[in-house]
């Protein structure tokens, strides 16, 4: 090849890699009511990379490729699909689902009809395959309404349809608001869950006392009653929505309560919603030093696993910690609110996978580290609302950003 055609060659090889590195926005909008539609699936049908949508109902793709499709997907919605023959970039794509959700009348079913979906959920769990995969993670703390926590991390991990089995930390940013012994606050709250994993199933031990009580574990399984609290249709499939608690609370463990949607057609778990009305270790303060008289109250958790209704993978998990901060007279309502999304499937097992565990994802690796802001701003995954735009401005300009790179 000459070298006229070779600088061609580039040339075009540059536009191409600059075209496909442009991001796609878009918006996705119930078309009856039009409100934006949150936590809607995407994925990609040449990558296998996907996303979801935020608060807004936006979206930012920027892994796609010739001939490519985007397939939209939730619940409550006709799933769509968008060639992506000529993407439309530099602007806002708006796309509208269409409900597709009938609400059945009155559905009556024996109590053995139900027990026999929970045997089912729990051998399904117990049985499923382990997929390799990244995921991502996001969460943001609130005292009141100042934010006071940024973390973000890329996931190498296995999974399945029963949560994460192990994982490595790929590359990560932390942010804090500069601490004060005036003013305290707590941290990471919620990343010690997810980094500990969230199995939904658990074997049996034998040992109750100072664990979360959930109603798939063969230990807790007993202490729980089941009933259907309604159900629904979308296009021929039959779903049930079946509640779960505790049969009388117990004091030594934690109960948990709240409900789930099997797909009864195809006989699979679509969604998984779980309430803990504890603080699971947060109010035990041992590390400040202030002269104020703190305490937390009002602890409460909420949970929700998100599966595939095409095949049952786990998609994304979702967490919000909500908690009255006292600090002498005053009451600081707070929160912290984070989402763990799976969005790519590898096709080998990434190299140094780790059994999830505290100890070996130690916090300090995100305070003490460098920040490459170029790397973050090209890697969303889910798309920033401006309000959590305004939150990562305000911590780069106190400098308060660290990066962990393994």
């Amino acid at each position: 090849m000459n070298q006229k055609k070779l600088s061609l060659c580039m040339l075009i090889f540059c536009f191409i890699t600059k075209l496909t590195a442009q991001e796609f926005n878009a918006i996705i909008l119930d078309s009856l009511g039009q409100k934006p539609v949150v936590a809607a699936h995407i994925s990609s049908s040449k990558t296998g990379i996907g996303t979801i949508t935020n608060e807004n109902g936006a979206f930012a793709f920027t892994n796609f490729l010739a001939g490519d499709t985007l397939t939209i997907s939730h619940i409550g919605y006709e799933t769509i699909k968008i060639p992506f023959n000529n993407p439309t970039l530099g602007s806002v794509n708006t796309f509208y689902l269409v409900p597709d959700m009938v609400v059945l009348n009155e559905v009556v079913v024996s109590n053995d009809v139900v027990s026999d979906i929970v045997r089912k959920v729990i051998s399904q769990l117990e049985k499923s395959t382990i997929t390799y995969g990244k995921a991502f993670y996001r969460q943001t703390s609130f005292k009141s309404e100042k934010p006071t926590e940024w973390i973000e991390a890329f996931y190498d991990l296995s999974y399945s349809k029963n949560g994460v089995a192990k994982i490595k930390i790929d590359q990560a940013r932390f942010a804090r608001t500069k601490y004060d012994k005036e003013s305290p606050f707590l941290t990471f709250t919620n990343f010690s869950y997810f980094t500990v994993a969230a199995n939904l199933f658990a074997s049996k031990t034998g040992d109750k006392e100072n664990r979360v009580a959930k109603p798939f574990s063969q230990d807790f399984i007993d202490d729980y009653i089941f009933y259907l609290s309604s159900s629904f249709q979308k296009q021929n499939d039959i779903y049930y929505v079946i509640t779960y608690e505790p049969k009388e609370a117990n004091k030594n463990f934690v109960n948990s309560y709240g409900s789930f949607v099997y797909n009864t057609s195809k006989e699979q778990l679509v969604k998984y919603s779980v309430f803990i009305d504890h603080s699971l270790g947060v109010d035990e303060i041992t590390s400040y030093k202030g002269d104020k008289k703190i305490e937390v109250t009002n602890s409460k958790y909420a949970m929700e696993f998100s599966f595939s209704d095409t095949n049952g993978s786990l998609e994304f998990i979702s967490n919000q910690f909500n908690y009255d901060f006292l600090q002498d007279e005053a009451v600081f309502p707070s929160k912290v609110q984070s989402s763990f999304v799976f969005y790519q499937k590898l096709d080998k097992e990434p190299k140094n996978l780790r059994e999830a565990g505290l100890e070996l994802e130690n916090v300090s690796n995100f305070e003490n580290a460098k920040y490459k802001p170029k790397f973050w701003k090209d890697n969303p995954v889910i798309k920033l609302t401006k309000e959590e735009e305004a939150i990562i401005n305000s911590f780069e300009k106190e400098n308060a950003f660290g990066t962990y790179f393994k």
